[in-house]
């Protein structure tokens, strides 16, 4: 009888008895890592710029071309300061529709100084650049926009009756025109 239920017991034991499983490697076998998700990196937004052109000049004064950058739609607010006074001169707001890179052109005009004189201006911009995140079924706009200020200094200057203008840029000056 005890044979019995040895051999009924060892029959059950057997049928509803599972592969052995474990998290090593069979001998022989090189290793292999578990799988982990992938890291997630938060989408590089193309950031926008600004560039400081001169577009007529004279003995008297002429006109600066302030060319704004846009990577995408987004809008701008600008500001030119007098750094003597501290008060603004010129200054507006716009927007930039077109899906895509493009740029957007203002002008600011600016009287010759006197010889041995200088003007430093300050131009401040604010953009506000829309926000494009990938998705399974392409890219979609976010809900918050991409902001970004942007100051550079403009020097100008007279010397030997020749109108100089400098350009802040990357934590040096660049003359331009």
């Amino acid at each position: 009888m005890k044979a019995k239920v040895l051999l009924a017991a060892f029959l059950l034991a057997a049928c509803s008895a599972s592969p052995a499983s474990a998290d090593v490697a069979f001998p022989g076998e090189p290793y292999r890592p578990p799988r982990r998700p992938p890291i997630e990196r938060p989408v590089e937004q193309p950031k926008p710029t600004v560039d400081v052109a001169i577009s007529e000049a004279d003995e008297n004064g002429g006109t600066l071309l302030f060319n704004f950058g846009f990577p995408d739609i987004g809008t701008y607010e600008y500001r030119v300061y007098d750094q003597k006074t501290g008060e603004p001169v010129h200054g507006t707001a716009g927007a930039y529709n077109d899906p895509g890179p493009g740029t957007v052109t203002v002008e600011f005009p600016y009287a010759a100084p006197e010889e041995g004189d200088g003007s430093l201006y300050r131009l401040t911009v604010h953009f506000a650049i829309v926000r494009r995140e990938p998705t399974s079924f392409g890219k979609k706009i976010g809900a918050k926009p991409d902001e970004q200020d942007i100051e550079r200094e403009i020097l100008i200057e007279t010397k030997d009756g020749r109108t100089q203008i400098f350009v802040s840029k990357d934590g040096g000056w660049q003359a331009i025109g």
